[in-house]
C-alpha cells in the first residue's frame, strides 16, 4: 500500500474500530504553593511515601515540583478521570499549600533557596540528586521549576498487526513499528505550531522568575502564546542545534550516544566537583540521555537496570513521549478532555500523511515555525514558513490540517457508534478548536490575559484564583485511588 493520507483514510474508513486501539498516558508537573502564592519550601508530604516506588505522585526537578503520572489507558475518557483522581489525592495530600495552575512558576526565592528534590540513599535516590544538580548548574534552577503536561502515545499490538499486513512491506514487524513511529515524531515536529498555538497558555511570567531581560518579553507581550516553549522558557537554545536525528531510530540512539560521550566546554568550565564536592554527574553535553529535551521523545519502559536508549535497541520503540503542552489554568487538571481527545486525532493525523526525512534545511523552518508560533502566534496574518509553498498565513495552514483531523474524527466516531449529538465526540473536539481559529479571543493565551485585566489582577492574584477555585472543585471529587 502506497503510504499517503487518502489511502490511509479510506483504509480506516472501512476498518475504523482500529482507530480506538491508541493507548495514552499522563504526566503532570505541578508546582506547590502556599497561599500568598510563593514556592512552599516544604519537603514533598510523607503521605505519599518514597518517592522512587510511588507510581502516581513523585517529584520532578523540585521538592517543591510534584509529578502526577497516570497509567497508560485505552480510552482518553479513563486517562482524563485517572488524573483528575491523582490530582484530587494529591491536592488533599498537601494540607493547607495548593497546586499552582499554570506553567510559568508561581512567586520564586533566590535560586539557591530552591530545594531540589532528595531522594533516599539508594545508588539509583543519589544519582537522581546528583542529576538534578547538575542541572541547577547547567540551566539554573528557574527553568526547571516551569511545569507542563507530557502526553505518552502509542499504539496496540492488533492496530500494529493489521497495518503491518495491509501496507505488504518487506520489513520485519518490529522495523515496521519503529520507522513508523519514526514518520508520526517527523510529522509531530512539523505540525508543533498547531498545538502551540490552540492549546499555548503561558503568555505571563511573575516578575521574580528573572529567567532573562523582562523588556524582551514585553517586546512580545500582546501576541505570546506560549512563553514556556518559546526561547524564554523551558529552553536551551543550543539544543536545537544539537544533531539527533528522528528520520530512523538508529540514526536517533546514535545520536544521543555520542552527546553521551561528548564534552561540552561551557560544561567543562563548571567543573565536575567544586569545593570537593560533585556537582554534575559529567561534563558531556548530555549528562544523561534524559538531558535532551526534545519536544517529542522515543520511549520504551525498561527493566530494571536498563537506560531508555538500551531498551530501544533491544525492543523498539513503544510509545511517543510529547513535550508540548501547557497548564491550562482554566480546567482543573490542567488539560481538557476535548485536548486530549484533539491531540489523540492529530497523532493519527501524522501517523497519515506522508513524512519524508527531515533535512537540515526543514529543522531551521521547523525550528522558526515554532518561535514564530510562541511569541507572536496571535498577531493578526502571521506568517510561517511551509517546505514547499513559501510563506504561509498559519491559519490558513491551520485550517487545512483541521479539515483532514475532523474526516478523521468522523471515522473514530463511527467506531463509536455515536448519536446525532456531536457533544463529546471527536468531531466536536476539532470543532472547538476551528472556532479558535475564527475567534482567537477563545485561545487559552488570550483568556488568561483578558481576565487578568478584566479583573485588573496581577499574575499570582490570578493563579492564586484559579488554584483556589481547582481546590474546591476537587473537593467535591473525593478520590477512589489508594497511595
Amino acid at each position: 500500500m502506497k503510504w499517503d493520507y487518502f489511502k490511509m483514510l479510506k483504509l480506516f474508513s472501512k476498518n475504523c474500530e482500529y482507530l480506538s486501539k491508541t493507548i495514552i498516558g499522563l504526566e503532570k508537573e505541578t508546582l506547590r504553593v502556599t497561599s500568598t502564592g510563593d514556592l512552599a519550601l516544604t519537603p514533598h508530604p510523607p503521605i505519599f511515601g518514597d518517592k522512587t516506588k510511588n507510581t502516581m505522585i513523585t517529584t520532578d526537578f523540585s521538592e517543591s515540583q510534584m509529578e502526577l503520572i497516570t497509567p497508560p489507558l485505552l480510552k482518553t475518557e479513563k486517562v482524563y478521570e485517572s488524573l483528575t483522581e491523582i490530582q484530587n489525592l494529591a491536592a488533599a495530600g498537601i494540607g493547607n499549600e495548593l497546586l499552582w495552575p499554570l506553567s510559568m512558576p508561581a512567586k520564586l526565592p533566590e535560586d539557591h533557596i530552591i530545594p531540589l528534590a532528595k531522594f533516599n540513599n539508594s545508588k539509583e535516590g543519589l544519582e537522581k540528586e546528583m542529576y538534578r544538580e547538575g542541572l541547577s548548574f547547567r540551566y539554573g534552577k528557574r527553568m526547571q521549576m516551569i511545569s507542563g503536561i507530557h502526553y505518552n502515545f502509542s499504539l496496540s499490538d492488533s492496530f500494529w498487526d493489521f497495518l503491518y499486513k495491509k501496507t505488504l512491506t518487506a520489513q520485519s514487524r518490529k522495523h515496521f513499528i519503529n520507522s513508523s513511529y519514526a514518520k508520526i515524531a517527523r510529522n509531530f515536529l512539523r505540525y508543533r505550531w498547531l498545538l502551540l498555538y490552540l492549546f499555548g497558555a503561558s503568555p505571563v511570567a511573575d516578575k521574580s522568575f528573572k529567567q532573562t531581560d523582562i523588556d524582551q518579553i514585553e517586546a512580545y507581550k500582546k501576541y505570546i502564546t506560549t512563553l514556556r516553549m518559546s526561547r524564554f522558557g523551558y529552553a536551551i537554545p543550543k539544543q536545537e542545534n544539537i544533531p539527533v536525528s528522528f528520520n530512523s531510530l538508529g540514526q536517533y540512539i546514535s545520536d544521543i550516544e555520542k552527546l553521551l560521550l561528548v564534552k561540552d566546554p561551557n560544561f567543562s568550565k563548571l567543573g565536575v566537583y567544586r569545593n570537593g564536592k560533585q556537582i554534575q554527574l559529567n561534563d558531556n553535553i548530555l549528562q544523561n540521555e534524559k538531558e535532551f529535551y526534545a519536544p517529542v521523545r522515543f520511549k520504551r519502559v525498561s527493566t530494571f537496570g536498563e537506560s531508555n536508549l538500551q531498551a530501544l535497541k533491544n525492543k523498539g520503540v513503544e510509545y511517543l513521549e510529547l513535550r508540548t503542552f501547557d497548564l491550562n489554568p482554566f480546567e482543573h487538571t490542567g488539560i481538557e478532555l476535548s485536548q486530549l481527545q484533539f491531540v489523540e486525532i492529530f497523532m493519527l493525523y501524522c501517523l497519515f500523511e506522508k513524512s519524508p526525512p527531515i533535512s537540515d534545511s526543514e529543522k531551521m523552518i521547523i525550528n522558526a515555525n515554532d518561535h514564530l508560533t510562541a511569541l507572536s502566534g496571535r498577531k493578526p496574518d502571521l506568517g510561517l514558513h511551509h517546505l514547499i509553498e513559501g510563506e504561509v498565513k498559519l491559519k490558513d495552514w491551520a485550517e487545512e490540517i483541521l479539515y483532514k483531523m475532523y474526516e478523521i474524527g468522523m471515522v473514530m466516531d463511527k467506531n463509536g457508534n455515536q448519536s446525532r449529538n456531536e457533544s463529546g465526540t471527536y468531531r466536536e473536539s476539532i470543532k472547538i478548536e476551528q472556532e479558535k481559529l475564527r475567534n482567537p479571543e477563545l485561545l487559552p493565551s488570550a483568556r488568561i490575559v483578558n481576565e487578568m485585566n478584566e479583573n485588573r489582577e496581577s499574575f499570582l492574584e490570578f493563579g492564586l484564583r484559579k488554584a483556589n477555585q481547582h481546590l474546591l472543585e476537587g473537593i467535591n471529587e473525593p478520590s477512589r485511588i489508594c497511595v
